[in-house]
């Protein structure tokens, strides 16, 4: 009888425990799944964020090349993302040199 009591005894205490991991995975299930769901919620807002941005940036290399700028994207594509702004300033400072080389040769010559 004793034995019987004892295996009842350690049954019971098994059975708790595998209620107990089985909860915590349950709710680490949970977690989980809610965690899914905001990082897919963040992944649209980003994906129309980065859509936006395309746009945007088309928009300005349009603008660009019908003042002339044709060169900059050309420059910059090969360029990383550190380089680009460099690239824009770049770019400007050179058309800027030029304008005044521009000038002062046209002084030079008047």
């Amino acid at each position: 009888m004793a034995d019987s009591t004892t295996t009842i005894d350690h049954l019971h205490a098994r059975l708790l425990s595998e209620r107990s991991v089985s909860n915590k995975a349950r709710q680490r299930a949970d977690e989980l799944a809610k965690r899914v769901l905001e990082l897919e919620e963040q992944l649209r807002a980003v994906t129309i964020q980065r859509r936006r941005v395309e746009k945007a940036t088309a928009e300005a290399l349009a603008i660009l090349e019908n003042h002339g700028v044709s060169d900059l994207s050309k420059a910059c594509d090969s360029s990383s993302d550190q380089d680009d702004a460099h690239c824009v300033l770049k770019d400007s400072e050179n058309s800027s040199k030029e304008e005044n080389s521009t000038s002062r040769l046209e002084r030079s010559e008047a």
